[in-house]
């Protein structure tokens, strides 16, 4: 009897201890699952939180290269807008060819792309001591900055060859400097403001002899010779010479098209005188042009013949002349003959 109240005192001990440990067991469970699910709520929104800080940053790094990109192609316009068209470079003539057509084989050994060759006709100017001359007058051994059109054909040979030299400008004595810029109506280039006195020599890229002013330099693109200059931005100066280059061409355009009543009567003048190089070319003549002050020859076959500005007599073959009715002349860039000039020719 004894030993069953002690087995069913152990058994009601036992229930009474599971039946204790089932609240605490479930509240450890409850509690347990509620801490795991804060946990997870905490993490999910941590990185949900990341997630917003990642898109944040690429969306900022988007900005910022779109905003990169648009610099970019501003810059790039700017630039483009910028460009002038030609070049300098400066360097040592090694050696020079002149031709009996008056053309030349330059080679130039450049500072800035190493040796090239120009082949040019007698229509690139030559600048020397600040005179005008011709491809004949260029020697072996000068220093000299050649201007060169950004767009000529040029060969992939070595060294390479090219016809883009616009003008030829020989060092002197004295230092010079020698740049190519679009100038606007205050006179500032990209580098350079122009000074001009009444000390300046302003030509067209022909040499014409015309009266030239800052007016004519104003919205054009001009190569420009200049010594000392202020340290300013930009640096102001007083060149030796500006060549405009652009100004020539559209006087001519307007000459060929337009009468002026400023220069001759329209009616008179249209029955007198011609462009002496649309109306030759036009007749199969070649036209050699080198400056001003030498004779201009015009030759087709075994014609050969020369007119010098400001003057009234052809010279054929070099030694038989003959009166014009007027003298050949210069107007806005374009040289002028009389009509029996051409009544001659044919």
């Amino acid at each position: 009897m004894k030993r069953y109240l002690k087995y069913t005192a152990a058994a009601v001990s036992a229930v009474t201890m599971a039946a204790s440990s089932v609240p605490a067991f479930a509240a450890q469970v409850i509690v347990n699952d509620g801490s795991q699910k804060a946990e997870e709520t905490v993490e999910t929104e941590e990185t949900a939180d990341d997630t917003v800080t990642e898109q944040a940053v690429v969306d900022t790094e988007t900005v910022e290269t779109a905003e990169a990109a648009e610099t970019t192609e501003t810059v790039a316009d700017t630039a483009a807008e910028e460009t002038v068209g030609y070049s300098t470079l400066k360097g040592t003539i090694t050696a020079v060819t002149v031709n009996e057509d008056s053309t030349a084989r330059i080679t130039f050994q450049s500072e800035e792309r190493g040796e090239i060759i120009f082949n040019e006709a007698s229509d690139c100017m030559v600048i020397i001591d600040g005179a005008v001359k011709t491809l004949a007058d260029l020697k072996e051994g000068m220093t000299a900055t050649i201007v060169m059109d950004d767009f000529a054909p040029m060969t992939m040979s070595l060294p390479p060859q090219t016809s883009g030299a616009i003008a030829i400008v020989v060092d002197g004595e004295t230092p010079t400097t020698t740049v190519v810029e679009k100038f606007n109506d205050e006179l500032v280039g990209g580098d350079v403001k122009l000074i001009i006195d009444e000390t300046v020599q302003i030509l067209d890229i022909r040499g014409t002899r015309q009266i030239l002013t800052a007016d004519n330099i104003k919205g054009h693109k001009a190569i420009v010779v200049y010594g000392a200059s202020t340290k300013s931005i930009p640096a102001q100066t007083t060149p030796y010479l500006v060549v405009i280059l652009d100004n020539a061409e559209e006087t001519t355009e307007t000459t060929d098209t337009t009468e002026t009543t400023e220069t001759r009567d329209a009616d008179e003048t249209a029955d007198t005188v011609l462009p002496l190089r649309a109306t030759l070319e036009e007749m199969g003549y070649t036209i050699e042009w080198t400056s001003n002050d030498a004779p201009i020859v015009i030759t087709k076959d075994d014609v050969n013949l020369s007119v010098s500005i400001d003057s009234d007599t052809v010279v054929v073959d070099g030694d038989m002349a003959y009166q014009l009715s007027s003298d050949v002349t210069i107007v806005d860039g374009v040289t002028y003959i009389p009509a029996d000039l051409v009544e001659h020719l044919n």
